[in-house]
C-alpha cells in the first residue's frame, strides 16, 4: 500500500519526475469476475483511489499499470481463442478505464507460452487477437 512507502520515497519519485506502478489484476477469491463485474474488482477499483490520492499529493509522479489482464479460463488453463476473443471486449474496456487515468498501461502476458501461471494463463492476447490489441493500441485513451 501507498503507506509502506515513506513519504520522503514519494517526494524523491516525485521531484525527478518519476514513476510510479500499480498492478491491476481483477482477480477476487483467485478467479477473474465475470463480465458484467469485472470492474468490480477490489485491485481494480483501488486503482482509481491510489491515482486520485497520487494527484492531491504528488503532481510530477506519472502513472503506470504495470499489468492488467482478464480471462474467464480457470486458473491454470490457457484460454481458447474463441474464449479470448469473447473476453476481449471485457478486457479492452478495462484497459480503457486504466488509460484514462494512467500514462502507461502494460497488457500482461501478450502472448501465449506453454506453461500456464495460475489465474493469469488465459490473460495472453496473440495471436487470436493481433488486430484487436493492435487497433486498441491506436486508439487515444
Amino acid at each position: 500500500g501507498v503507506g509502506d512507502v515513506a513519504p520522503d520515497v514519494w517526494a524523491y519519485v516525485d521531484s525527478v519526475g518519476g514513476w510510479a506502478d500499480y498492478h491491476a489484476h481483477g482477480i477476487e477469491a483467485g478467479k477473474f469476475l465475470p463480465h458484467g463485474r469485472a470492474t468490480e474488482a477490489t485491485d481494480y477499483a483501488d486503482f482509481f483511489a491510489w491515482s486520485a490520492w497520487l494527484d492531491e499529493r504528488y503532481l510530477h509522479i506519472r502513472k503506470s499499470v504495470g499489468e492488467i489482464a482478464y480471462t474467464t479460463s480457470e486458473p491454470g488453463r490457457v484460454a481458447t481463442d474463441e474464449q479470448k476473443r469473447a473476453d476481449w471486449p471485457t478486457y479492452a474496456k478495462l484497459i480503457r478505464g486504466l488509460a484514462a487515468e494512467a500514462d502507461l498501461v502494460f497488457l500482461y502476458q501478450i502472448e501465449d507460452h506453454s506453461a500456464p501461471e495460475g489465474a493469469f494463463s488465459g490473460s495472453g492476447v496473440y495471436p487470436a487477437l493481433v488486430p484487436q490489441v493492435k487497433a486498441l493500441g491506436r486508439q487515444a485513451p
